[in-house]
């Protein structure tokens, strides 16, 4: 039966690679990118011989025995694509969707196969496991009831989703025409509750983008939540007015850039903001792809800051409750 299971998948994979495209081309670049990804195995192995950061002899055990570079711990083994159900929506033109956390979460058309669906959301998985420097809401982090949240670059919506039934409202920012279906479909429970904003964020208005300063200048915000691909300087820059007179938790990504962190820590901290790192490290191997720099050493990056202050309302009003 298993025999069974693996031709069947490979098969599966192989109608893929003639139909789609863009698999097409990502499993051209993935087979292709193994040699290289191994040079930079063995060039990260060799700076951590001699690096002066803490903890990396668990991340070059890890480095020596698995391929995974991204999340060097054991906690990225847990998982496996195949444990993930993907489900379609007859009554949506089949949609598929999976279950999180009970509730459904749609995914984009571009996904044509389910093995696609499963890889997608099981790195989604890897990425949000509570040991994972990566993980968004650790403990603390959490908006309360009465918060309005921006998700910036909500992508499938997994943070809004996971957040949505114990806060005010949610504004979701996406650029990419090809999620927004998934995501008005996701969050349909929810009415007026979950704004979609069809943009993407930046340090000005123009366009497609929007400065954060423009767009909630009449409108409540109390909460930002930023993973957008090297963006986030650009993002707080647009945001500057907010940051000073509403907003009290930012959730940052950190590792898409080399000097990220020191950046954003100091523009937050200059705003009022104590912050904080996730810890353990990320090995950002897509570095080039994704902001054009080459990944290059140390290597190892933080990945989320979590920034709190006083809430605006409360330090100009302390007999508010």
């Amino acid at each position: 039966m298993e025999a069974a299971r693996r031709v069947l998948k490979l098969f599966l994979r192989a109608v893929a690679f003639v139909a789609d495209g863009k698999y097409r081309r990502d499993t051209v670049r993935l087979v292709c990118g193994k040699k290289k990804d191994r040079k930079q195995r063995e060039n990260i192995l060799k700076y951590l011989e001699t690096s002066k950061f803490p903890d990396t002899e668990g991340i070059r055990s890890f480095l020596k025995d698995h391929d995974g570079i991204v999340f060097p711990y054991d906690f990225s083994l847990v998982y496996s694509p195949d444990d993930v159900k993907v489900f379609r929506d007859t009554m949506n033109a089949g949609m598929m969707y999976v279950m999180h956390n009970g509730k459904r979460m749609y995914v984009k058309r571009e996904f044509k196969f389910r093995f696609q669906v499963q890889n997608y959301y099981n790195s989604l998985r890897v990425e949000q496991d509570m040991s994972s420097p990566h993980r968004y809401l650790l403990e603390g982090r959490h908006p309360s009831e009465d918060c309005v949240v921006a998700d910036l670059d909500g992508a499938e919506g997994m943070f809004a989703l996971d957040i949505i039934d114990s806060v005010r409202k949610v504004y979701i920012f996406e650029g990419d025409p090809g999620w927004l279906e998934a995501l008005r479909l996701t969050f349909a429970p929810y009415g007026d509750k979950v704004e979609i904003v069809s943009r993407y964020v930046a340090e000005k208005t123009e366009g497609i983008m929007v400065r954060l300063d423009d767009f909630f200048r009449d409108r409540k915000i109390d909460y930002i939540k930023a993973d957008i691909e090297g963006w986030e300087e650009k993002m707080l820059e647009g945001a500057s007015e907010i940051l000073d007179t509403k907003v009290s938790q930012v959730l940052c990504c950190v590792y898409h850039r080399e000097d990220s962190e020191a950046c954003i820590s100091g523009f937050l901290r200059k705003k009022g903001f104590s912050v904080s790192v996730n810890e353990k490290y990320m090995i950002f191997i897509y570095s080039d792809q994704v902001t054009g720099e080459p990944l290059r050493p140390p290597y190892l990056r933080h990945g989320v800051m979590y920034a709190q202050k006083a809430r605006p309302d409360a330090r100009t009003n302390p007999s508010r409750p």
